[in-house]
């Protein structure tokens, strides 16, 4: 349940897209822990990406973790977590709201408005690779 609201939605991959000196490299975690790199599945359950990225399983989670400041925690099934630090304060938008550290406009569309209601935020994110999972 988030914010007293029954109706939520889940998450049945995860992208992480990373660039760093003209590289780009794609990082998916998809249902069942699948991971793909450039989408190439991998069946390592630790590894790093040049100087990208590490990946490892943590408990129950598949952890990307590309600097101490950002980390992408997954478990294939339905609980993501985004873990940032200070450097992004304000520097963010999306789902998981702006971090900057007040929660009356975490619920900012894509457009800069503010979302109605949940439903309205979170349709306004919706990607146009989404798929009902």
């Amino acid at each position: 349940m988030h914010h007293g609201n029954m109706v939520v939605s889940f998450a049945s991959k995860v992208d992480v897209w990373l660039t760093q000196w003209g590289q780009q490299t794609q990082i998916t975690i998809g249902q069942n822990k699948r991971l793909k790199v450039n989408g190439t599945e991998t069946s390592s359950s630790a590894f790093k990406i040049n100087y990208f990225a590490e990946v490892h399983k943590e408990q129950d989670f598949v952890v990307v973790n590309p600097s101490n400041e950002l980390m992408v925690y997954f478990d294939g099934r339905y609980t993501l977590s985004v873990k940032l630090g200070p450097s992004f304060q304000g520097s963010v938008c999306g789902m998981c709201g702006n971090n900057n550290g007040d929660p009356a406009d975490d619920k900012a569309m894509p457009s800069g408005a503010l979302g109605s209601s949940d439903n309205v935020f979170g349709n306004s994110w919706r990607s146009i690779n989404s798929a009902a999972g």
